[in-house]
């Protein structure tokens, strides 16, 4: 009897077990276009700018500081792709004008803005950049427009010391004009202006010049007036 209740029992818990419904099948994972694109912008912010620029098919690049960081957008390509890849690194390096008037420009951010080195001297910028590789030309991104960047800041700094300012006093480019001018964009150096009165009795005091970056020349000097007044006698 005792052998007959536990073989019951066994079928009974077996027929109720294999009666209970199946758990539900997990449904498959569809990517939607807002992860997709999710998805895309991921592998974006991997890309190597410093890569992308070498490559053939890449003709401009936007070049701005988000975040602290140098991001460039590919706007344009040989391919004529609508996308828009992006890339951000510490720094970037572009060849900016051609044959023995090629610059290499080093981009780093500083602050908010950017810092522009070439041959050792660096100018801060606070506007966004666009890079034509195919002509070799950098221009600033203004609200009146682009406007192209001919003189680097190695060479604002020899005009700027070439008129008796120190090397290595602070510079920055700056906006002087939102019309199309012949310089509507300045490298504003801040520095000391020093030289030797009659070439014996040393002088100097702090002044402001600015250089156009598109005509290299100086468009504006701030200076003391007795200094000014002294100038035609004041030997570097």
């Amino acid at each position: 009897m005792r052998e007959f209740l536990i073989l019951l029992v066994a079928l009974t818990v077996g027929t109720v077990l294999f009666h209970l419904p199946s758990p539900p099948k997990s449904a498959p994972v569809v990517l939607g276009e807002e992860a997709t694109a999710s998805a895309d912008l991921a592998a974006g912010d991997f890309l190597d700018p410093q890569e992308e620029l070498a490559k053939p098919e890449v003709l401009l690049a936007e070049i701005k500081n988000v975040a602290g960081l140098v991001e460039v957008t590919f706007t344009e390509t040989a391919a004529s792709d609508s996308a828009k890849p992006k890339g951000e690194t510490k720094g970037l390096d572009i060849l900016v004008g051609g044959g023995k008037d090629q610059n290499k420009v080093k981009i780093k951010t500083t602050g908010d803005g950017l810092n522009l080195t070439t041959a050792g001297d660096t100018a801060r910028i606070n506007f966004p950049l666009v890079f034509n590789k195919v002509v070799g030309q950098l221009d600033i991104v203004t609200l009146g427009g682009r406007r192209d960047l001919r003189i680097m800041p190695d060479q604002a700094m020899t005009v700027a010391v070439a008129a008796g300012i120190d090397k290595g006093a602070d510079m920055e480019l700056v906006l002087i004009s939102q019309q199309v001018t012949a310089d509507p964009i300045a490298y504003q150096i801040i520095g000391h202006k020093s030289g030797k009165l009659l070439g014996l009795i040393p002088v100097g005091a702090d002044v402001k010049i600015q250089i156009g970056a598109q005509s290299g020349l100086v468009l504006k000097l701030d200076e003391p007036g007795w200094l000014k007044f002294l100038s035609p006698i004041i030997r570097s």
